[in-house]
């Protein structure tokens, strides 16, 4: 057994995943001619491929969002968790009112698109949460009061609206909803300061899972220390071999006894094999790519391991906390006019450009079950400064005769209708 982040290569799986992107596409350049025909037809076929394989260095070719950002933090951290699924779901209340080279990032990064950002509220929708089991998901965008003229809130991917006024105590405000969809997990996502009277929205997704499942408590020696444990038997449908790593499948209790459907969500664990001295899962996890991962937790088809007979599992219980920064690793893999002010194009919302994106989640999983959460804030900024334009009056004075009306707003009937041409009136 290794460390916690190699034996538990997870990235909160729990069916949640959302689509897969595909690759970015790339493009070979043309190779220089050489000095004889010969020559520079031979020349020409061995520099385009050096060529080709220069203009797509390895880190252009773009894995998808979950390997790709898991890739990312990996690198910075030690036991780790993101949510995929929130940060997608964020971005697509925005994805609506981006166009230009914002639009196409979103599109290239996330594999946004109208259908799918629709495919998104149509799951977010169909999420079930009752009697304290279950998943919800909540989009909600924090609109500065202020600033309300400026934008178009209707242009969002969310009917979910506040409009409130920003300043002293604004973070507070934004953290206690978050607070309150997260089941107090995710507190005090946004730091001070962040958020202030110059702010001019802050998009937010909440997402909450509390599931159970039938296992035993047991004990395993976890580098070398005894940890808490859980264990079953498992049919040998629910494990994979590729190599020398094993991939096992723990579904959770449907959230309905005696729903004739699937189980809708599972844990994945992806840990080196027990007959492994070596550490491999951070190796394998780097070459995996989103549509390969895909492949690799579709159990649909998956009838069992030739060679055996039965099965077991014993995975330590974990819990961890981790709140990130994500605007640069998502710059790194791509995202980067949306946070540039002078190249962010979400015109249709207004003149704003991505300042930050935050994520924070929490997990414990035990021999009860699972409980996660995640809250996703990206926080927006007028992309210019604001241009001092010269103030034009138009005055309306009645001081001549003039007529009026008084109207029924709602169904639009006069409720009185005259005319002043000298005025009276006498002060009581």
């Amino acid at each position: 057994m290794k460390d916690l982040r190699k034996l538990f290569a997870v990235l909160l799986m729990l069916g949640l995943m959302g689509q897969i992107v595909s690759y970015a596409d790339t493009e070979a350049q043309e190779s220089a001619a050489g000095e004889t025909e010969t020559e520079a037809s031979q020349e020409t076929e061995t520099e385009a491929s050096q060529e080709t394989e220069a203009s797509v260095p390895e880190e252009t070719q773009f894995p998808g969002i979950n390997t790709g950002l898991y890739a990312k933090l990996a690198a910075e951290n030690s036991d780790f968790m993101f949510s995929p699924y929130s940060l997608k779901d964020a971005f697509a209340i925005l994805y609506p009112a981006a166009a230009g080279a914002s639009k196409e990032q979103l599109e290239t990064v996330f594999g946004l698109s109208e259908e799918d950002a629709q495919k998104l509220k149509d799951m977010d929708a169909s999420m079930v949460f009752e009697k304290g089991n279950g998943v919800r998901s909540a989009n909600r965008a924090f609109i500065n009061k202020a600033l309300l003229n400026s934008v178009h809130p209707e242009a969002l991917g969310t009917g979910d609206v506040d409009i409130t006024r920003f300043g002293a105590g604004s973070v507070r405000y934004i953290n206690k909803w978050i607070a309150g969809q997260t089941n107090n997990r995710i507190r005090d996502l946004i730091p001070e300061g962040a958020v202030t009277s110059d702010t001019n929205s802050v998009l937010v997704n909440c997402l909450y899972f509390l599931m159970h499942w039938d296992s035993y408590p047991w004990h395993i020696a976890f580098n070398g220390t005894d940890v808490p444990s859980f264990s079953d038997d498992t049919s040998l449908r629910n494990i994979k071999e590729d190599g020398d790593i094993d991939i096992l499948r723990l579904p959770y209790q449907r959230l309905h006894e005696g729903d004739a459907e699937e189980h809708l969500y599972a844990m994945y664990i992806i840990c080196d094999n027990a007959e492994n001295t070596e550490d491999r899962v951070d190796a394998y996890m780097n070459g995996l790519t989103d549509e390969k991962l895909a492949e690799l937790l579709d159990f649909s088809e998956n009838y069992g391991l030739p060679g055996y007979t039965d099965a077991d599992y014993n995975v330590p219980c974990f819990e961890m906390q981790n709140t990130f920064s994500l605007k640069q690793p998502l710059t790194e893999l791509g995202l980067s006019a949306p946070f540039d002010p002078a190249e962010a194009d979400f015109s249709r919302f207004g003149d704003v450009c991505i300042s930050e994106v935050v994520q924070g989640t929490f997990i414990r999983c035990d021999d009860k079950g699972t409980e996660a959460a995640a809250a996703t804030a990206i926080v927006l900024e007028t992309a210019g400064a604001p241009i001092e334009m010269p103030k034009v009056w138009k005055h309306v004075v009645a001081d001549s005769t003039f007529a009026f009306a008084i109207r029924d707003e709602v169904t639009g009937e006069i409720l009185f209708m005259g005319r002043v041409s000298e005025p009276q009136y006498t002060e009581e």
